[in-house]
């Protein structure tokens, strides 16, 4: 397989801008497929387009860093459902067999662009806040690059290996692509930025995600229909990773998205403001997800990030919209927007438990079977004031002083727990640790363990 160096194309690991040089390399391996070669050193680049049958080989200690400017950033022909223009480090389009792997890493500089002075409080009082509270917000920021790593309608893409750093928002995304496999790659995004979600798969089929260790702000891993509603996401596993996240370690759907057979096994979820997000509305749908073999802990942030530390949040409320979509979606439900979902042999350290929570008998047929939720203190439980969250659907709940949920089940049918414990942990006295139900048809609870 021929090879292609960046360095006999000009580039220079000097700190000077390689960004002309190293897209030369790529246009050249495209015309014969091939290897592009990254050697041991810093490469500072700008927006580079990648092509059909190219390797990208990073050697061992090889950086490609981003460009800290967005005068660096090129804009192409695809105005993404929610970002609009899609300004990238790497982007392909219409392209198949693209290999990014090798021991060095990509950074994508994302500190470049944000002030971490002053948390985004979002009219809270600063001086209320403890320190520890302040560093949990998110951190401001005028303008950054929004899809990092981005593929469209691309096919056959493997990312193995790699270490990808410090995104400024969504990371590796994959919009309308098919037969991606991502395999033992490190993710490390800043926990205090938005939107830097680790892999986000928009309307995707025939993903597999495997032995990657991620760490992001946003979702480590999502699973949407966000930049194609009307595409359906399917045939996605995830297995054998590591996860954690300021917002939800795995999402599956969100807002109108059409989600269908999703397996996620074997993972660990640590320090995670939520596990497992799972969200449908509207026209929108997840059915037929199996999820098993998952160890999560969960820790809830001051800072404007959904959810409560809660270890499992399964909702078809409907969505309050933090964008104007651009694509039409469909606005008329059928009878379930969840349906068909099995968690089985979970074991999790929450500060909260399992929400499930629908519209009208919206959720169908939810089942766990071997589930332990131990409950332990939370740094933040005053700071909520005992409301529940359900971002980002539109409903408020408080939970009565000295009760606490491990289920909550709102108009929901069908769901059966079968063989759980439930363990508390929580210093404060007198604490009730109990289900609550509320317009639910055919709930099971079937023996629990003693504790």
């Amino acid at each position: 397989m021929k090879r292609y160096n960046i360095e006999e194309f000009g580039a220079r690991a000097d700190g000077s801008l390689c960004t002309e040089a190293i897209q030369q390399a790529i246009n050249a391996c495209g015309e014969t497929g091939g290897i592009v070669e990254i050697g041991a050193g810093t490469y500072l680049t700008g927006t580079l387009q990648l092509r059909s049958h190219i390797t990208l080989h990073l050697a061992q200690n090889a950086v490609l860093l981003g460009s800290g400017s967005m005068a660096d950033y090129k804009s192409f022909d695809h105005i993404q459902n929610e970002w609009g223009e899609i300004f990238s480090l790497f982007y392909a389009k219409d392209c198949e067999d693209i290999v990014i792997e090798g021991d060095g890493k990509i950074d994508f500089n994302g500190d470049a662009f944000f002030d971490y002075t002053t948390p985004r409080v979002e009219g809270l009082d600063l001086e209320s806040l403890t320190e520890a509270q302040k560093n949990q917000f998110v951190v401001n920021f005028d303008e950054r690059p929004n899809q990092l790593m981005f593929f469209r309608k691309c096919r056959n893409v493997r990312i193995r290996d790699t270490a990808f750093y410090n995104a400024p928002c969504w990371g590796i995304v994959f919009s309308a692509c098919d037969e991606v496999k991502i395999t033992g790659i490190t993710i490390r995004f800043g926990q205090r930025i938005p939107n830097n979600d680790g892999i986000h798969l928009c309307s995707c089929q025939d993903v597999i995600v495997t032995g990657c260790d991620i760490v992001a702000g946003d979702d480590c891993i999502a699973v949407s229909g966000i930049d194609d509603w009307m595409r359906e996401s399917r045939r996605i596993i995830v297995s054998d990773c590591i996860l954690s996240s300021s917002s939800a370690g795995v999402r599956i759907g969100y807002f109108c998205s059409k989600v269908n057979d999703v397996q996620v096994h074997n993972c660990t979820i640590y320090r995670s403001n939520r596990g497992i997000c799972m969200t449908a509305c509207k026209g929108g749908y997840v059915k037929n997800v199996v999820l098993s073999g998952l160890i999560i802990d969960t820790m809830s942030r001051a800072g404007g990030w959904w959810g409560i530390g809660e270890a499992i949040y399964i909702s078809a409320l409907d969505h309050e919209l933090h964008h104007n979509y651009r694509d039409p979606y469909d606005t008329v439900s059928g009878k379930y927007n969840i349906e068909n979902i099995t968690v089985r042999d979970v074991t999790a350290s929450c500060e909260n438990g399992i929400v499930l929570a629908g519209e009208h008998g919206n959720i169908h047929d939810v089942r766990f079977y071997n589930l332990r939720l131990r409950f332990i203190d939370a740094p933040n439980r005053k700071f909520f004031g005992g409301r529940m969250d359900f971002l980002p659907g539109k409903m408020e709940k408080m939970v009565p002083e000295g009760r606490l949920y491990w289920i909550y089940a709102r108009e929901a049918c069908c769901v059966k727990v079968q063989d759980y414990s439930i363990e508390n942990e929580i210093t404060q006295e007198n604490l009730m640790i109990e289900p609550c139900l509320e317009n639910c048809e055919k709930v099971f609870f079937e023996p629990a363990w003693p504790v």
